[in-house]
C-alpha cells in the first residue's frame, strides 16, 4: 500500500462461528492438555498480536478482537478441565473450531496493523471509536454456517440476521468471507439419512440436496454476500455441495464464488508437504508391524448411535498400546466412551482419553503418533499439519466436500473394508495418496486465496503468498 492509501485504511476483522450452547460438566479426562509449542511450523511463528497491541499503544492502529474464535492471548495452562477451558480459554463446545479459527487467523498477514474489529464485549472497546463507516474491508472467517431451515432453522436463523445486521452498518466496505459450509448429513438412493459403518451403496449428493433447504433469511444473506464480494474481495465455500446448494437456490452462476476447503489447509506451508507426507503413507503397513506403534482416534458426534463404528475404532486403542482417542465435544468424554465400553465390554485403557484447548499443543501431540484415523476434519488438519499421516472417514457432507476438495486421504462410512478391520481401510487408502496432486492441489488453492484477499484489499500472509508461486495456473 501507499501511505496515502494506508492513512484511509481500516480492516475489519470478525472471525465468527455459529455455536451451540455450552455443555454441562463432565468427568475429567487426561490432564496433559496444555504447554507450551515444540514443533510448530517455523513460518507461522509471528508476534502479529504483539505487534498489533504495540502500534495500538501507539496510536498507529485499532483494535483487534477475534470474536468466538481462537484467542493467541489467552494463557492456557495445563491440566484445565472441560468446563474450565470454556470458561478461560473462550475454547467452544467444539474444541475442533479452534483450529479452523487459527488456520484463518493465519492467512492474514503478520504485518498488517490497521486492523479494527467490532468488540463482543463493550469493556474491550473501551478507549477505541470502531467506526464502521470508515472500514476498508470485511474479513468474515465463518463455519458450517448454512442449515436445513426445517432442521436446524431457528438457531442458525439468528446467527444470520447478526451477520446480516453487521454488513449493513456498512454497505460501501470490500468483504472476503471463507469457509462458508453447510450442516448437511448422507443420504442413500431412497432418500433415507446414512450415519453408520453398515452402510452400502454410496452417498447420493442429489438425494441430499433435494432434503436441504436454505430459508429466505439465509437466502437473503448469500446474495448480499455475493452483491457485495463483487465489488471486491470474494466468497470462499468448503467444497462441492455447500456450491451446489448455492447454484440451485441462491445464485445460477455464482460469480465470485469458490470453492476452497478449509484455511487450516495452510497451517503448515511447506510446499512439498504432501510429498513428504506420501513417503510416510508408504511406510505405514510396515511400521505398524513395528513395537511403539500407535494411532489417534477422533470419531463424530453425528454417529453417536453407532456402536459399531466406536467400537470398531475405539478397539485400536487396545491392539496398539499408548494409542488415544481424541474427544472434541463434552458428550464424547461420557456418554459415547460409555455406551461403547459397554459394547465392547471392556474399559478404555487408561490415559487414553484427551482433549485439547491449545491449538498448539495439539499440533504437538499429534506429532507423536504414527497414523491418524479421523471422522472429524479439524482433528484430521492439526495432525495433516504436523506431518502425521491421516485417514479422514466422513461420516457426512460437511466433512466429505472438505476432504474430497483438499485432496486428503479419504474415504467414507459407505466403505465396505470400515465393517472389517479399520486399519485395512488405513493402508488401502494410504497407498492411493498422490503427494505431488496434494501439493500442486494445495498451490492453486492458494492462488485462489492472493487473489481474493488482494481483491478485497487485504494483505495476506507471504507464506500462503510463497506456496503460490510454486506452481503454474
Amino acid at each position: 500500500l501507499t501511505a496515502s492509501e494506508g492513512r484511509g485504511m481500516r480492516l475489519t476483522a470478525l472471525l465468527a462461528c455459529c455455536l451451540l450452547s455450552a455443555p454441562a460438566a463432565v468427568p475429567q479426562p487426561s490432564r496433559d492438555n496444555g504447554g507450551g509449542p515444540r514443533g510448530f511450523p517455523a513460518d507461522f511463528e509471528d508476534a502479529a498480536f504483539k505487534q498489533r497491541a504495540r502500534a495500538l499503544g501507539s496510536g498507529r492502529a485499532a483494535l483487534v478482537v477475534v470474536h468466538n474464535v481462537y484467542n493467541e492471548s489467552l494463557p492456557r495452562p495445563a491440566g484445565l478441565s472441560w468446563e474450565q477451558a470454556l470458561r478461560r480459554t473462550s475454547m467452544s463446545d467444539n474444541a475442533g473450531n479452534m483450529v479452523w479459527a487459527y488456520g484463518a487467523l493465519k492467512l492474514l498477514s503478520p504485518s498488517v496493523t490497521q486492523i479494527s474489529a467490532l468488540a463482543h464485549r463493550p469493556k474491550e472497546a473501551a478507549g477505541t471509536r470502531l467506526q464502521l463507516s470508515q472500514a476498508h474491508a470485511y474479513y468474515m472467517p465463518v463455519a458450517n454456517l448454512l442449515s436445513d431451515a426445517r432442521r436446524w432453522g431457528d438457531a442458525m436463523t439468528r446467527s444470520i440476521v447478526k451477520l446480516q445486521n453487521l454488513l449493513n452498518q456498512d454497505k460501501q466496505a470490500r468483504l472476503v468471507m471463507i469457509g462458508l459450509g453447510t450442516q448437511a448429513f448422507f443420504h442413500d438412493r431412497r432418500g433415507a439419512q446414512v450415519s453408520d459403518f453398515s452402510a452400502t451403496g454410496r452417498a447420493s449428493m442429489n438425494e441430499s440436496l433435494a432434503r436441504f433447504e436454505l430459508n429466505e433469511p439465509q437466502r437473503f444473506f448469500l446474495k448480499t454476500v455475493i452483491g457485495r464480494a463483487q465489488r471486491g474481495g470474494g466468497l470462499a465455500v468448503r467444497g462441492a455441495f455447500t456450491l451446489a446448494v448455492l447454484r440451485q437456490q441462491v445464485c445460477s452462476d455464482c460469480p465470485n464464488v469458490s470453492a476452497l476447503g478449509c484455511p487450516s489447509l495452510f497451517i503448515n506451508p511447506r510446499p512439498n508437504l504432501g510429498r513428504i507426507m506420501e513417503s510416510k503413507y508408504k511406510s505405514l503397513e510396515h511400521r505398524s508391524s513395528q513395537p511403539g506403534f500407535k494411532v489417534a482416534v477422533l470419531l463424530s458426534s453425528t454417529m453417536h448411535s453407532a456402536h459399531n463404528a466406536w467400537e470398531s475404532l475405539l478397539g485400536l486403542l487396545h491392539r496398539f498400546p499408548g494409542s488415544i482417542f481424541v474427544a472434541q465435544r463434552a458428550h464424547e468424554l461420557n456418554t459415547e466412551v460409555s455406551q461403547a465400553e459397554q459394547a465392547m465390554g471392556k474399559r478404555i485403557p487408561p490415559g487414553a482419553v484427551r482433549f485439547f484447548y491449545d491449538v498448539r499443543s495439539w499440533h504437538d501431540a499429534m506429532a507423536g503418533f504414527d497414523a491418524v484415523i479421523s471422522l472429524r476434519i479439524h482433528g484430521a488438519m492439526i495432525s495433516l499439519a504436523a506431518v502425521t499421516p491421516i485417514l479422514v472417514i466422513a461420516p457426512d457432507w460437511r466433512v466429505k466436500e472438505l476432504a474430497d476438495q483438499m485432496m486428503l486421504a479419504r474415504t467414507d462410512i459407505f466403505d465396505p473394508l470400515l465393517r472389517g478391520d479399520p486399519m485395512r481401510a488405513l493402508f488401502a487408502h494410504a497407498s492411493k495418496f498422490d503427494g505431488g496432486r496434494f501439493d500442486r492441489n494445495r498451490c492453486l488453492i492458494a492462488k485462489k486465496y492472493v487473489r481474493i484477499f488482494a481483491s478485497g484489499g487485504i494483505p495476506i500472509n507471504r507464506a500462503v503468498e510463497r506456496l503460490a508461486r510454486t506452481c503454474a495456473d
